[in-house]
């Protein structure tokens, strides 16, 4: 039994490594290469999508062909992707609540659409996101579970958030960890691009 669970510890750390290679490799390709004709960016310097900042090229000239070869149809899903999205607050049985600890055992008080218990108004925090399919409400969760409730799909922010999700292979793209922020009028905003593992955020 002690020698199944050294394994798979040594598995998961495996795991988790290469999903960290995976996305800074990716990260890094898309800051240094043309997103059109991948030319090194880091020897012609380049230019950004003014729209969704989120891809770069090497010229007008490969700005306005990836424009029309389809980054028209992903600008405004990247864009939003980028800047955030504002969650609507749930109702009924997508404002849910844990109901066991797997760390404590102890069972959770009912979960809330609202700030997390010291977190300042407009401060970004870290969330937990779970979910299984396109079928399935999105767990959204806080370390204190003090902000703890559900995106159900079709809902805004179902999408990037579940897109974002399928990418880490550590947990095999059921969950992953991304920032959020409540503001003045008690509204969530949720980033998707800020998504990661757990080793790059400490609960």
């Amino acid at each position: 039994r002690i020698m199944a669970s050294s394994v798979s510890k040594i598995i998961a750390k495996v795991t988790r490594a290469e999903a960290k290679k995976f996305r800074d490799g990716k990260k890094q390709a898309i800051e240094r290469t043309c997103a059109n004709c991948k030319k090194n960016l880091g020897e012609v310097g380049q230019m950004m999508c003014a729209a969704c900042n989120t891809v770069s090229y090497c010229g007008r000239e490969c700005q306005v062909a990836h424009w029309s070869n389809g980054h028209k149809a992903e600008c405004k899903t990247l864009k939003v992707i980028a800047k955030g999205v504002k969650l609507k607050a749930p109702s009924g049985e997508y404002a849910f609540s844990a109901s066991v600890s797997m760390v404590s055992g102890k069972p959770y008080k009912k979960g809330h659409y609202r700030i997390p218990d010291g977190t300042r108004t407009g401060a970004k925090f870290v969330v937990k996101v779970q979910g299984g399919s396109e079928m399935m409400p999105i767990m959204v969760y806080d370390q204190t579970r003090t902000c703890d409730f559900s995106i159900p799909p079709g809902q805004p922010g179902f999408k990037e958030v579940l897109t974002e999700m399928k990418k880490e292979m550590a947990w095999g793209g059921r969950k992953t960890f991304m920032k959020a922020s409540f503001d003045d009028s008690g509204a969530c905003t949720i980033y998707p691009a800020t998504a990661g593992v757990k080793a790059k955020y400490k609960w």
